[in-house]
């Protein structure tokens, strides 16, 4: 082999860094980071610590994937098992809402008109609902009367329309009903106008 002459500078340079490589090759907390550059560098270097370790980092890391995907996996089961909880409590107290809106006598369009209110609102429940939906649109309040004949209208007074279409009905209680849930309802038409003045 032909001798090749270097400088003194150039032999310095060698000199340190056989020194650093030496140092960082003897220190184990440095040592294998040194021999995986040299292995990053030439894949082909036959190094015993890391070509021995190989295998067992390859089912290391298979066995982490594994069970990363399992716990994702997990969590997101629980998550979907929780939403469908959810939704499913929520599908139930809607119905519940609406059950106790028919049972109160609401039509299905006038429970369309408290749920689009609902929704409008943000409100999740129908009592609150409702209750928001009669404050902003009160009911005509019905007046029943107590449900029997009235004989005592059996004579003629003669003194308004009102009595004269009882005594007309023979006393039917309907009638006295629709006359006052009219005259209930012009008062409170006249209120109102009165109020928006």
């Amino acid at each position: 082999m032909p001798e090749v002459l270097i400088s003194e500078e150039e032999l310095g340079k060698y000199r340190n860094v056989h020194a650093f490589l030496t140092k960082a090759l003897s220190d184990p907390k440095t040592r294998r980071k040194v021999l995986e550059v040299q292995k990053e560098l030439n894949p082909n270097a036959a190094i015993p610590e890391l070509d021995a370790a190989e295998p067992i980092n390859q089912e290391l890391s298979q066995m982490r994937k594994q069970m990363t995907e399992f716990m994702e996996a997990t969590a997101k089961r629980e998550e979907d098992r929780e939403k469908q909880e959810t939704t499913r409590s929520l599908n139930s107290k809607w119905e519940k809402g609406r059950d106790g809106l028919r049972a109160q006598g609401y039509s299905e369009d006038g429970i369309k008109a408290v749920e689009d209110l609902m929704e409008k609102e943000g409100i999740l429940n129908h009592d609150a609902g409702l209750a928001y939906f009669e404050r902003l649109n009160p009911p005509n309040e019905a007046l029943n009367s107590s449900g029997g004949k009235f004989n005592i209208f059996n004579q003629s007074t003669g003194q308004d329309d009102l009595m004269k279409t009882l005594i007309e009905s023979g006393g039917d209680p309907h009638v006295f009903d629709q006359q006052l849930n009219k005259i209930m309802s012009d008062i409170r038409t006249e209120s109102r106008a009165a109020g928006r003045r």
